[in-house]
């Protein structure tokens, strides 16, 4: 049985990948930020956009608190505890896993060291949240669930599918074309087109199929089919630039419409608040959506 959220959870936040910043963002979810202490979160693009929105979001303050943060560059994390005004101790990933209740792993790339604080984390009888994927190969999703010590204690998203903006598309038997734009790379960002694409299709997601993908330079396209909507056809661009808007085009009867997400944070709020909200989740469904981004990432070479 999944265990209950009981008042303040005790939250983790360990790993990271180099360039990625959203250990800041998603603990400013769970305990805001003072804006003189702004200036010591190195990534530029977080401190831009974090003065747009009210901080903490109320339901995920109310369920748990960032207590403890590990990451591999100590200079990393000294700058996150002093954004969140957190005693500088010198604790290693096995303590802060420990003496925490969740574990957030914000390192998006599924390494052989990463999968080692995954297992152990679970071990420890902790829910874990992973950023992006939960790996590439099928054997290795296999694996990890099967290291579960409950069910639904493992839980890996991209912030990208629970995005407001994209909750009130739907995709009818008129649709005769489906574009996904993100940026930078196929294998460490294509989760979040496949994810956004999985939602929109619902049930009828559990036959995609990769038909065939292209590589331009930094541009990766890859070509998507599915048994339910034959007439549909589906394609994942990743343009290799770091500014790219992700964004949505829907063509139905000879129309198209764009949807672009504007809101990057409110998409981590409501991931977030998906993962520590157990009830609202359906634990087959996830391990099918696990399954089915290991199985279109790990067959492009």
């Amino acid at each position: 049985m999944y265990p209950a959220v009981n008042g303040k959870a005790r939250i983790a936040i360990i790993d990271h990948s180099p360039g990625n910043g959203h250990m800041f963002s998603f603990a400013s979810l769970f305990n805001g930020y003072s804006i003189g202490k702004l200036s010591s979160c190195p990534f530029a693009t977080i401190r831009e956009y974090l003065p747009s929105y009210n901080l903490p979001r109320e339901e995920l303050s109310q369920l748990g608190k960032v207590t403890q943060t590990w990451m591999q560059d100590p200079e990393l994390n000294r700058d996150l505890k002093i954004f969140l005004d957190l005693p500088s101790n010198s604790m290693s990933w096995q303590d802060c896993i420990e003496d925490s209740d969740f574990v957030i792993i914000t390192n998006d790339k599924p390494t052989i060291s990463r999968k080692e604080k995954i297992v152990f984390a679970l071990s420890r009888n902790k829910e874990v949240f992973v950023d992006k994927v939960l790996a590439w190969k099928r054997s290795e999703i296999e694996d990890l669930i099967t290291r579960q010590s409950f069910e639904g204690q493992l839980f890996a998203a991209s912030g990208v599918a629970y995005a407001p903006c994209f909750q009130d598309v739907n995709i009818s038997e008129n649709t005769s074309e489906l574009l996904i734009e993100i940026p930078k790379s196929w294998e460490l960002y294509g989760v979040h087109g496949i994810e956004l694409v999985l939602r929109l299709l619902g049930e009828a997601g559990d036959s995609l199929y990769k038909v065939g993908s292209t590589v331009c330079g930094k541009e990766t396209n890859v070509r998507l089919r599915t048994e339910r909507l034959k007439n549909l056809s589906i394609k994942i661009r990743t343009t290799g630039k770091e500014q790219t808007q992700i964004s949505i085009t829907i063509v139905e009867n000879d129309e198209s419409r764009r949807i672009v997400m504007r809101d990057p944070l409110l998409g981590f709020n409501s991931m977030l608040e998906h993962w520590l909200t157990p009830d609202r989740r359906s634990f087959e469904v996830e391990k099918r959506r696990y399954l089915k981004v290991g199985e279109i990432l790990g067959m492009v070479q």
